[in-house]
């Protein structure tokens, strides 16, 4: 299953959210810590629904969620900053992990950015980066982002977009890696695609010097992958999800794939059999607690139905036993009342030792304890 948005496939996603450009905040939503769901309406085409989970991923979808009643303190700053302002700019920093939009807004540009890394994090933005809201503070060696403070994004050293030769040359140089992993992790460009350029390139991807010759051709076909028309696709080993890709790619030449006309249809068809199933699940759960519940409260009711019922018989039994003995229990009372008037109590227990009806006596509670038959 797919786990997270790379670098490059962030490139080609951002040609495809561009579609939003122009359209107006109709409402945000805060339905979970780690989502957001931004509705954009565009005239002539109607509601868009932009779904971030942060920092695995972004992307339009279809899917209608259910929203908590209540929004979120986060959500009501986004709210207060965002909703009726219009979408002008979407930007990939760098070849960062990291979107921003760009909102036009009556007290001047709104920077809305999602950090698709790491922990992850969203931060809204004034126009000259200064951080209004943040849905978490972190701190880094280098950066901090919290309330008041600049926004300031980690950069890389070599931007894989704009990657020159004499640049790859240093690259290489420097690293102490085989050439895969050097793409992979200082490149930024990830496992797959990392394999992919060095098949594109005809090269081994366990080289560590690398030659002139091969830089080109690694070049040159950087240029073809970052460059692609988009041939969007879920892939698949037996019958799991290997990956969710925005081109087609020789490194999977092999596998399953199922193709979609755009890389939101794609990931919106993957990640979303999940989001319904999580929400089903979640549904379920909560009407299975609420089974639960009321199975306690019936239990408990029935519990008590019990002991009334045993009550009822024996204080019937009681009943039915002092009416048969009327007369008895009368004439106990009546000499009882009679001994208290010159008796104390504790003369009173001692005379009626043995007695055959009066059993005990609790002066406390004003009873006595008789036994009829």
């Amino acid at each position: 299953m797919k786990k997270e948005l790379t670098g490059l496939e962030l490139h080609y996603l951002i040609q495809e959210l561009n579609l939003l450009l122009g359209s107006k905040v109709d409402k945000v939503y805060h339905p979970n810590k780690r989502e957001l769901i931004i509705n954009f309406y565009l005239s002539g085409k109607g509601k868009e629904i932009l779904r971030v989970l942060v920092p695995n991923f972004i992307y339009i979808t279809e899917h209608k969620q259910e929203y908590p009643q209540t929004p979120s303190g986060f959500c009501v700053l986004l709210r207060k900053h965002l909703e009726n302002t219009r979408l002008k700019e979407i930007n990939q920093l760098g070849f960062e992990r990291i979107i921003e939009f760009v909102f036009e807004h009556k007290q001047g540009k709104r920077i809305l950015i999602f950090e698709l890394f790491s922990k992850g994090n969203i931060v809204l933005c004034k126009e000259d980066y200064t951080i209004i809201a943040t849905l978490e503070v972190q701190r880094w060696s280098k950066r901090t982002v919290k309330l008041g403070v600049r926004y300031e994004y980690p950069k890389k050293e070599f931007n894989f977009l704009r990657l020159k030769e004499e640049e790859f040359a240093k690259l290489m140089k420097e690293s102490k890696k085989n050439l895969v992993k050097t793409l992979a992790i200082d490149l930024g460009l990830g496992g797959v695609y990392a394999e992919e350029l060095c098949l594109m390139a005809r090269v081994d991807k366990n080289k560590k010097d690398v030659d002139n010759s091969e830089i080109k051709s690694l070049i040159k076909a950087s240029e073809k992958l970052r460059s692609k028309k988009t041939n969007a696709s879920i892939v698949y080993e037996g019958q799991g999800v290997v990956d969710v890709v925005p081109i087609e790619l020789e490194f999977y030449k092999e596998l399953k794939k199922r193709e979609f006309k755009t890389y939101n249809d794609a990931l919106d068809a993957s990640l979303t059999k999940v989001l319904v199933k999580a929400e089903k699940e979640q549904r379920l759960s909560r009407h299975q607690k609420q089974i639960e519940k009321l199975n306690r409260i019936v239990e408990k009711q029935e519990q008590h139905v019990t002991k009334l019922e045993k009550d009822i018989e024996e204080n019937t039994e009681k009943a039915e036993l002092i009416y048969k003995n009327y007369k008895l229990v009368d004439n106990v009372l009546t000499e009882l009342r009679k001994a208290r008037e010159r008796l104390s109590w504790e003369e009173i227990k001692q005379r009626l030792k043995g007695h055959k009806v009066v059993k005990d006596i609790k002066e406390k509670e004003k009873a006595i304890v008789i036994e009829l038959k």
